[in-house]
């Protein structure tokens, strides 16, 4: 799927155009979300996450292959697959949807040159997210991982 720049869309279609589909977007987003700010918070145990990724089927179903590419890398991997689950997690608790709604590819955690985790929604996600602002925060120390995600 490709993603189209705010750049891209202006060059197209006008500024103009653009303008009105993100006062669109935010509409359709205070619609689907039926409020205008949320939050949703997971927790998760990394042990539990390291023991689900004994399994390819695990990381296949819930991870992009971006996702994969990049916790593989890092020195702790299950740190960093229990942080962006827990991303996941929470965006879909964030709009009062759950796993069965909503597949866990269709929301994909990407990080900026800085590091600061982002979030990318695709497919059955993408409506629920539309026109939003969404903030996301991923922590791990020690046991645990936790994300929060905000919705403006």
């Amino acid at each position: 799927m490709q993603l189209n720049t705010m750049k891209d869309i202006i060059e197209e279609n006008g500024f103009q155009y653009y303008r009105s589909a993100v006062r669109r977007g935010r509409r359709a987003c205070r619609r689907e979300c039926g409020a205008r700010n949320m939050i949703g918070v997971d927790i998760q145990k990394i042990a539990r996450i390291k023991k689900s990724l004994e399994s390819d089927a695990f990381a296949e179903r819930v991870f992009t292959a971006a996702e994969r590419e990049y916790c593989d890398s890092r020195a702790l991997p299950e740190q960093s697959y229990a942080g962006m689950f827990c991303a996941k997690e929470a965006a879909v608790k964030a709009v009062k949807q759950g796993f069965g709604a909503i597949s866990p590819r269709d929301v994909e955690v990407r990080h900026a040159d800085d590091g600061s985790p982002r979030l990318v929604f695709y497919g059955n996600a993408a409506p629920f997210f539309a026109g939003c602002n969404v903030d996301v925060s991923i922590s791990h120390d020690g046991e645990y991982a936790i994300a929060a995600v905000q919705i403006l």
